[in-house]
């Protein structure tokens, strides 16, 4: 019995595997450049839903009736690459644009496959203050690219150090001394989390400090955390 049973399961998955090999063979991309394999969801031989398809160049994201429609990811046979919205087989909406020899990035608005407005990101954005009364982001040009230093200030007095600190960030090298207390080698956009205690102003109960952010733009960065 066990042998039987043991066969028919060999059997049957050999069935299912031969009826999804069809199956994919039968699902449609209409996009030209994509045509050649398709991986994903169907709906009446055609990719419809989450896919993956590749000819010279290839997408991975939403379809809808065999074309890229929604959030995707397509990248081109020379590097170039686009991720943001489609409609109809075409860039529609926010995306960002990727060019491979210039080694750019722009964040735009699309429709029709033609880019009609540049987004122009900011440098830093500050993305939750918990606590804290204000937050100075200093470039320091002059430093190495990709040095993040994270300073706290009270009553004007600064200091490099803060009491149960703790600090994550998207990338880079993490470095907390008496002297320096943030990351190295980081890469951009970076996003990054400070949290920390300290006594609040009229020093009767300790405090949880926060701070989550993020910074753009290239360069060597100073953060001045007032609290």
């Amino acid at each position: 019995m066990k042998l039987k049973h043991l066969i028919l399961i060999i059997f049957f998955s050999f069935i299912i595997k031969s009826v999804q090999a069809q199956n994919e063979g039968q699902c449609k991309v209409l996009l030209e450049n994509i045509q050649d394999f398709y991986k994903g969801d169907c709906k009446d031989g055609l990719a419809h839903g989450e896919g993956y398809a590749k000819g010279v160049d290839e997408y991975k994201g939403k379809f809808k009736n065999g074309l890229p429609h929604g959030h995707g990811l397509y990248t081109f046979q020379n590097g170039d690459f686009y991720e943001g919205r489609w409609k109809e087989g075409k860039r529609n909406g926010k995306g960002t644009f990727y060019n491979k020899e210039s080694d750019k990035k722009v964040v735009g608005m699309w429709k029709d496959d033609v880019m009609t407005k540049e987004i122009k990101e900011p440098d830093y954005q500050v993305l939750r203050s918990d606590g804290i009364t204000g937050v100075y982001f200093q470039e320091r040009n002059t430093a190495t690219p990709g040095i993040v230093e994270v300073v706290f200030q009270r009553d004007g007095n600064e200091s490099r150090t803060a009491s149960g600190l703790i600090l994550n960030t998207s990338s880079g090298n993490l470095k907390m001394s008496g002297y320096f207390s943030g990351v190295e080698n980081a890469e951009f956009p970076l996003e990054g989390r400070v949290e920390f205690r300290a006594p609040n102003r009229f020093n009767s109960v300790m405090v949880k400090y926060e701070l989550q952010f993020k910074i753009n733009k290239e360069s060597s960065w100073k953060i001045v955390i007032r609290y």
